[in-house]
């Protein structure tokens, strides 16, 4: 888990959230649905690189992707969204992979 801490929650943050989000809102910060576009946007390329893992894992990457960009757009705090990725991927370990591991 600290690996997926560390490497994998970390990682995928920093490029979606602080880098492409922060991008796409300096781009769209003067239009109407900026704010939201650039949400529900990252959140959705989030969930076209979990594509391989099938459409209901890419259904729930995308959900989790939307509220990883809506956690950082209020927040503006790149932490939260690490977070809430950290959290999301230790309950799935713990309550879907685990167990049928053990």
């Amino acid at each position: 888990m600290i690996t997926n801490l560390f490497i994998t929650c970390y990682a995928e943050e920093a490029f979606f959230r602080g880098f492409l989000q922060s991008q796409m809102q300096n781009a769209l910060q003067h239009h109407q649905f900026g704010q939201s576009s650039t949400v529900v946007c990252s959140g959705l390329l989030f969930a076209v690189v979990h594509l391989p893992g099938g459409l209901a894992y890419t259904v729930l990457a995308s959900l989790l992707g939307i509220g990883c960009a809506y956690g950082y757009q209020k927040t503006n705090n790149i932490l939260v969204p690490i977070y809430i990725h950290f959290v999301f991927n230790l309950m799935h370990f713990c309550f879907f992979t685990y167990p049928f591991l053990a």
